[in-house]
């Protein structure tokens, strides 16, 4: 028996890049996966065993609500909700009008909130679940160009923290994924507007999302699908409320650990692993390179100035050890 056996799984934008990788890895572990997307010929071109696909409009609310409830009929409660539909649209804020706003944030924030809300309704008849929606690195800072695109991101990061506070000790988990530039359809459309915006030829134009990524290639449909395949994991039950970050290593991670005498800073000292633990989804990253000297020296820098130990504590220390985290840590 495969890891999702049993389970019904809704992945919505599974027609196309990373829903659709992300629908095919599920399948692959068992699950019964229902594929939705505005365009029925598409979902029925791709679905292959264990995919069923419907069409749904995500910002129409009584049609997703409709679908969703078919879909239950069909193939039993949801356990595993993937809200992936999303548009990727650009415009300066002086160029934004009220409609492209009203667009995204429909598509975006409101498809997303209404696709949860939806599939948790039966989800909630069950004693196991896992919510993951799909938010970008754009949701977790500014990004030039994209102000109403980087606001229905942070909008799906806020719900998401929130809803995992909602459930908090149920057998229910909600994540964010957060990628960068990944090579989907609406990459192609990007790079299409980009050419036509900066008079720049298509293969400039699709260097210029190359180089956002912080290891200087595209992040691969497979690559997302491989942390939401981690988050439903049984083992990641611990994993909820957070944003899992896949962009090749714009940010690392500090933890600090407080005691009663003494307190202990991890500090990353590399982007990625070349381990494959099955527990960690660190091991799902490729190694993209080690830091250097000064981004490792940075981290405690930054820490001390957070505790207020900078240049010197002024009373008792509270980061007092370092551990170095490498293989098979953040």
């Amino acid at each position: 028996m495969t890891m999702l056996s049993g389970k019904h799984a809704l992945v919505t934008g599974g027609g196309t890049g990373i829903g659709l990788a992300i629908a095919r890895a599920l399948a692959s572990e068992g699950a019964e996966v229902t594929i939705t997307g505005r365009r029925l010929s598409v979902l029925e071109e791709v679905a292959t065993a264990g995919m069923h696909p419907m069409a749904m409009d995500v910002a129409d609310e009584h049609q997703t609500a409709t679908v969703i409830d078919e879909a239950v009929a069909r193939r039993g409660p949801i356990q595993i909700c993937v809200a992936n539909a999303g548009i990727a649209e650009g415009r300066k804020l002086h160029k934004t009008d009220t409609e492209l706003w009203r667009r995204i944030m429909s598509i975006n924030l409101d498809g997303c909130f209404f696709t949860i809300r939806e599939s948790l309704r039966s989800m909630l008849d069950t004693d196991w679940g896992r919510v993951i929606a799909i938010s970008s690195i754009a949701g977790l800072r500014g990004t030039p160009g994209a102000g109403a695109y980087a606001a229905s991101k942070h909008g799906v990061i806020g719900m998401i923290r929130s809803f995992s506070e909602d459930f908090a000790g149920a057998p229910y988990t909600f994540n964010s994924i957060c990628p960068g530039y990944v090579d989907t359809p609406i990459v192609t459309r990007n790079t299409d507007a980009i050419a036509a915006r900066t008079g720049a030829s298509p293969d400039a134009a699709r260097d210029m999302m190359v180089q956002m990524n912080r290891h200087k290639r595209l992040i691969t449909p497979e690559e997302v699908a491989a942390a939401a395949l981690w988050l439903c994991n049984p083992i990641s039950e611990s994993t909820n409320g957070t944003e899992v970050r896949i962009a090749g290593g714009h940010e690392v991670e500090v933890v600090y650990i407080p005691e009663t005498d003494r307190g202990t800073l991890c500090i990353s000292s590399q982007v990625g692993c070349t381990l494959t633990c099955s527990f960690c989804h660190t091991g799902t990253q490729k190694l993209v390179r080690n830091l250097t000297a000064a981004e490792i020296v940075g981290q405690l820098m930054l820490a001390r100035d957070s505790y207020g130990e900078w240049p010197s504590p002024k009373g008792d220390r509270l980061l007092s050890n370092i551990v170095m985290m490498g293989m098979g840590e953040p």
